[in-house]
């Protein structure tokens, strides 16, 4: 193993240490899905939803070419 796999693999950990306690407790506000939702102002319409919206599709629209696509 080498030292990026073990980073990426540790960085997992991580999050897993953060996200799992959030998920399974009862507090508002806590997962990265509730952070995402009010970043990117997937409830409502505040002030920028528009663009907030537009960045993240754009987002998911590189990742997933991204993610499909050998650069090499």
């Amino acid at each position: 193993m080498d030292g990026w796999t073990a980073a990426w693999l540790l960085w997992g950990v991580m999050f897993l240490a953060i996200e799992l306690p959030a998920v399974f407790n009862k507090t508002d506000g806590d997962t990265l899905s509730e952070h995402i939702r009010a970043w990117f102002a997937l409830r409502g319409k505040p002030k920028g939803w528009q663009v907030r919206r537009l960045a993240l599709a754009g987002f998911f629209a590189w990742f997933i070419v991204h993610l499909f696509t050998t650069w090499g």
